[in-house]
Formats: C-alpha cells, structure tokens, sequence
C-alpha cells in the first residue's frame, strides 16, 4: 500500500508547498487547472481534490474516465451556488453550469 501512495502523497505535499506560498488561488480554476490536471494524470489513485481558503473559496477538480469537472465555491458571492465546469478530452472547451449547494453551518 505504501508503494501505490507514495507518489501521490510525495505530489500533493509539494502541492501544499504551492499553497503555503501563496501561488494557489482559488478563484483562478484556468491557473489552478494547469497545475493539478497533469498530477492526476499522473497518479490514477487520484480522482479527485480540493484547495479551499479562508473566505469560503473552494476549488474542486474531479475527473473520471475522459471527463473533468471543476467545482468553484464562494460562499460570499455566489450564496448557495456553485459553479461546475465540465470538459473531456474531446470537449476542450468547458461547459459551464449552476447548481444549488448548501452546506451545513457548524456554529
């Protein structure tokens, strides 16, 4: 087991690294795409991640057989919208759509 996720952990620290410096900003999904599409590719333990701040900004990135999909989040703008970004490898250019997410409160 620790053989499969090496790689992937080894890949997602230095993305933390990325994060930590400053370099992840979570209301760019084209920069932020261009940077984690090619590391799941790389890693097919990997379907999936998140990068979220302190505003509420959420950035997510799935992708499944030839499909991607961006999931952004602002909870400060967008209320309980979502917005999802859907391509493949096919359909370059990404499909665009709001979706209805309420998150639970924890306070």
């Amino acid at each position: 087991m620790q053989r499969f996720f090496d790689p992937a952990i080894r890949d997602l620290q230095l993305a933390k690294s990325w994060g930590k410096a400053g370099l992840l900003d979570t209301d760019n999904s084209e920069t932020l795409n261009k940077l984690f599409v090619p590391l799941v590719e790389q890693h097919p333990q990997i379907s999936s991640l998140m990068v979220a701040d302190q505003r509420g900004h959420e950035y997510m990135l799935l992708h499944v057989g030839n499909k991607w999909m961006n999931r952004q989040t602002r909870n400060d703008e967008w209320a309980n919208r979502v917005r999802i970004l859907e391509w493949s490898v096919d359909q370059t250019i990404p499909m665009i759509s709001w979706k209805e997410l309420k998150y639970a409160s924890s306070a």
